[in-house]
């Protein structure tokens, strides 16, 4: 039994009945064995390992309600403004403004490699900069809303989703290399950075910017695994990876030929417009 902080006294089976169990978004290790012990709470809140405990507490120790489920305007907008922000064709824009359209040239696709091979270094590290930062935006903006760690995750895949198929383009665009490190560096900084370091070492060493795409991206499933992370976060990010991974599937095939273009090499003559 356990004195509550009104003073009344309550079984741990009423707290648990009163305070659904539910995952931490937080990821806390150990448990609380009430809601009413915040101090408790606070002093256990560290991220990175998936457990649950009753009732709800942040990691500043302040009580915070039973979890909500149902869908709120605020998350649905968030959501809503993500998909726009991530739909931006930061590529196809900068490219524009030099006179090139970049669907014509290259691959075709609206991403910052056939910026790199169209324009050069300057305006496609500009691109790749935004489009890490659409996908880390997303999930900060949805944290400083107030939203759950669940919700600020559909963000960071909102934005994934409006890159890869922006409505500026006819719903098509980029394979999300950049936006989709952006969102996971964000959820996971551990997972994020460290995906993202063994892909640019697979492209320093490989000259293929899609084999480092690709292993980064099979990277973040291994680890976001192994580090025990919370079963929605595994999902998430495992859930980018393998988009990522699909849509390089024509890129793979080219690997396996040994048709694949290294990273440096000038894109090819225009193309007719895709329709």
């Amino acid at each position: 039994m356990q004195a509550g902080g009104t003073g009344e006294i309550r079984t741990l089976g009423t707290v648990a009945r009163t305070h659904a169990f539910q995952a931490c978004p937080f990821n806390h290790s150990g448990t609380v064995p009430a809601a009413d012990n915040l101090a408790a709470a606070a002093a256990d809140c560290k991220p990175g390992r998936g457990v649950t405990h009753p009732g709800r507490v942040d990691c500043r120790g302040e009580a915070r309600g039973p979890y909500n489920p149902g869908v709120t305007v605020t998350a649905v907008l968030a959501v809503l403004a993500s998909y726009l922000l991530g739909s931006v064709p930061a590529a196809t824009w900068v490219t524009r403004a030099r006179g090139v359209d970049i669907r014509r040239v290259g691959s075709g696709n609206s991403g910052a490699t056939n910026v790199l091979r169209s324009l050069g270094k300057g305006p496609a590290l500009a691109v790749a900069a935004f489009d890490i930062a659409k996908g880390a935006v997303a999930v900060l903006l949805a944290r400083a809303l107030g939203l759950e760690e669940p919700w600020a995750a559909a963000c960071g895949v909102a934005a994934v989703v409006g890159h890869n198929f922006s409505p500026f383009l006819g719903f098509r665009g980029g394979k999300g290399v950049a936006t989709s490190f952006g969102t996971i560096a964000a959820l996971d900084p551990l997972v994020g950075a460290s995906a993202f370091v063994l892909a640019i070492f697979t492209m320093w060493l490989t000259r293929f910017v899609s084999a480092g795409s690709v292993l980064g991206a099979a990277a973040a499933i291994v680890l976001v695994a192994v580090l025990g992370r919370a079963p929605w976060q595994v999902a998430v990010i495992s859930g980018l990876a393998l988009m990522l991974i699909f849509l390089h599937r024509e890129n793979i095939a080219r690997l396996h030929a040994g048709s694949e273009r290294r990273l440096g090499e000038k894109a090819e003559p225009a193309r007719p417009p895709l329709n």
